[in-house]
């Protein structure tokens, strides 16, 4: 089961590959559409075995823990030790960022329209778009989420809001999972990008 050690390294890989906020808070607690519960990631990796311990249970370690070959082992082994040199408390400090990233996330998520999904093309209006930086970020994300697998880095929903903002008519951002976005004279353009067959 992920525990919260698990967490800081899930942290750091986003962080690593260019996650945006609320992402970079880490894995969410209650996965509803994987119908996943992890409910240990308030606990250290030792808590859980001096509990274990204490109850007569054994550790089990996934063997493909040690592997180096493997990102987030790598982190592990290797980048965590020296976040922990620094802060002894990483852990902690990253269970923090994950709930205030997911307060955070609550709120927008109550704030911002509900979109049916799956999408396929999407016409985000102008007049949605007259509103603070912060708001615009989280419809483009929540657009391209409601489109299916392929997660958009916050680089990209920056470049994408700066085309917004300059006006840029006919600038095509691209995303992940074949997703695109078009700066329009009446708002962002939600699309697949068709290839020929």
């Amino acid at each position: 089961a992920h525990h919260g050690d698990d967490l800081a390294e899930d942290i750091v890989m986003r962080l690593l590959r260019g996650a945006g906020w609320p992402g970079l808070g880490g894995m969410p607690g209650v996965d509803h559409e994987r119908r996943l519960l992890r409910p240990l990631l308030d606990w250290r990796k030792s808590e859980l075995r001096v509990f274990l311990e204490e109850a007569g249970a054994t550790w089990r370690e996934d063997p493909s823990n040690s592997a180096t070959d493997r990102t987030r082992n790598r982190i592990r082994h290797d980048i965590l030790p020296l976040l922990r040199r620094e802060n002894p408390s990483f852990v902690e400090t990253a269970r923090q960022l994950w709930t205030l990233a997911h307060i955070d996330g609550e709120y927008w998520n109550d704030k911002l329209p509900p979109l049916s999904s799956p999408i396929k093309d999407y016409l985000l209006q102008a007049t949605e778009l007259d509103a603070y930086q912060a708001a615009r970020l989280r419809v483009y994300k929540a657009v391209l989420d409601a489109m299916g697998p392929g997660q958009a880095l916050a680089s990209h929903l920056l470049l994408l809001d700066r085309a917004w903002v300059r006006k840029n008519c006919g600038r095509t951002i691209q995303f992940p999972g074949d997703k695109i976005a078009r700066v329009e004279p009446d708002g962002i353009h939600f699309s697949f990008q068709h290839r020929a067959p």
